[in-house]
């Protein structure tokens, strides 16, 4: 029993260190509250919150409001998503569905950060075939956008973008962290910067994180776009329901007491 306590306050002191450092190497991201402030400008064109506080949520979505037959009046992410359909940031399905908890694609989640970098001015190159298997498809001219934009790599994609397939949340990572890093020079360096960070997640344990993942997840959560579970897990095969991803774009605190972890 003496050996097991004492082997128990061995790991427990281990992991404080390992907290410790962990907290230490994120800190090269320079990530204070002051840089948080710009990342917010930064985030703006990009992809700004869809509102800023419940309040405002309250009144856009009695404003104009979209209603969908599957989103009850007592949904957590009611307000947020009749907000952000009211203003074109994501849509519903043609019969009065919105299916809150279906998967979002690839497709969506890149229309949803072209739609909300409208406002960014694209490139005299931009991409306008980025990939073969879009023709035709719905979502062809946001990818596009997307991808020019820096958000999306098609060199990730060899054998298609396949838009109908859920996205992961290492995916989500990627994406934001890319778009980011192609937005700033600052998060360039600090991208750089975080090579070889150990992250607060129990994925940096055990199976271990490849390490040219580390900096895509260490941004986004360095720059709180996203957070763990709270099991520990970063939950990176994981993928997000249609209504978990407003919280991504709403800085209310009441949607992200609720359901931060459904994201």
């Amino acid at each position: 029993m003496k050996i097991y306590i004492v082997v128990k306050r061995v790991k427990k002191q281990r992991r404080h260190k390992e907290h410790a450092e962990t907290r230490e190497s994120l800190t090269k991201l320079n990530l204070t509250n002051r840089r948080v402030e710009k990342l917010k400008k930064i985030m703006l064109p990009i992809m700004s919150a869809v509102v800023v506080v419940s309040t405002l949520i309250s009144s856009q979505a009695s404003a104009a409001t979209t209603t969908f037959k599957d989103v009850q009046a007592n949904h957590w992410a009611k307000s947020a998503i009749e907000s952000a359909v009211s203003m074109g940031y994501f849509k519903g399905y043609g019969n009065g569905l919105f299916k809150p908890n279906a998967s979002v694609t690839r497709a969506e989640f890149a229309s949803l950060i072209s739609r909300v970098a409208k406002d960014m001015t694209l490139p005299e190159d931009a991409q306008t075939d980025s990939f073969k298997d879009l023709n035709g498809h719905w979502s062809k001219a946001e990818v596009d956008r997307a991808v020019t934009l820096g958000f999306i790599n098609t060199k990730e994609y060899p054998n298609g973008f396949k838009p109908s397939t859920p996205i992961t949340r290492e995916e989500m990572a990627k994406w934001l962290s890319s778009g980011l890093v192609a937005s700033s020079a600052e998060y360039k360096t600090a991208f750089a910067e975080t090579k070889g960070t150990l992250l607060p997640v129990k994925e940096s344990f055990k199976p271990g994180i490849a390490q040219d993942k580390i900096p895509y997840l260490a941004v986004a959560m360095g720059t709180n776009l996203m957070n763990g579970f709270p099991d520990g897990s970063f939950g990176m095969d994981k993928t997000t329901t249609r209504a978990g991803i407003f919280c991504y774009f709403v800085t209310s605190r009441k949607c992200t007491e609720k359901r931060s972890y459904d994201i």
